[in-house]
């Protein structure tokens, strides 16, 4: 069984993993586009579990958000979203606590944004990243992550940590 993504075939091994199918930057954020492939959307407790045991810092990353805010190409113009809200900008929303308490049942891709930041943290110490993880596609369970880019560093390391989240995200899911 495969699922087909424009011209491309992607064969599911597992209940579900993630597939980035698109990278992309601008002078502010790095970003993916990630296609969840199956029909496990979020982190079940063992997911969850896994990661904490390997990254338990994830626990501590402050979380804005427990559900995705919309992405900005998407905002009604009549909608209650400020755009200028969009991108690295804290949400509306009030604070939700730690993604440690949202993990379990958190949408995959929103997983993938934490670990990718724990990831650039270890690289960058003295950074402080922000991300947002929002749907273009539900149908397709497309979402785009984005990330804060390091002050010197450029869109690479960014753009390479969510490739190394992924991989490491896949290796856990279940």
């Amino acid at each position: 069984m495969g699922y087909t993504l424009g011209q491309m075939e992607i064969r599911r091994l597992k209940p579900s993993s993630l597939s980035i199918i698109r990278q992309g930057s601008d002078d502010r954020s790095a970003w993916a586009d990630v296609a969840i492939l199956g029909t496990q959307l979020t982190a079940t407790p063992e997911v969850a579990e896994r990661l904490l045991l390997k990254h338990p810092s994830l626990a501590l990353h402050a979380c804005k958000s427990s559900l995705p805010i919309p992405h900005q190409a998407f905002i009604p113009e009549d909608s209650h979203v400020d755009p200028a809200t969009f991108g690295l900008l804290p949400n509306a929303q009030e604070d939700k606590g730690l993604f440690g308490e949202h993990l379990p049942g958190a949408l995959l891709p929103h997983a993938l944004e934490h670990l990718a930041i724990d990831l650039l943290v270890v690289r960058f110490p003295d950074e402080t990243f922000a991300g947002n993880t929002c749907w273009l596609e539900r149908e397709e369970q497309i979402m785009r992550v984005r990330i804060s880019l390091p002050k010197e560093a450029g869109p690479a390391p960014v753009s390479q940590a969510l490739l190394d989240a992924a991989a490491l995200l896949n290796e856990m899911l279940i």
